[in-house]
């Protein structure tokens, strides 16, 4: 099941798919190693 973490990564990978994953930690307040 997905949490609200996982719905808003998907949400902002479907907006623009070559967000690195420092910017997608960043935009769902996360450190970019998790």
């Amino acid at each position: 099941m997905l949490d609200k973490i996982d719905r808003k990564l998907l949400n902002l990978l479907q907006r623009d798919a070559s967000r690195t994953n420092a910017a997608l930690a960043e935009a769902v307040g996360l450190s970019p190693s998790t």
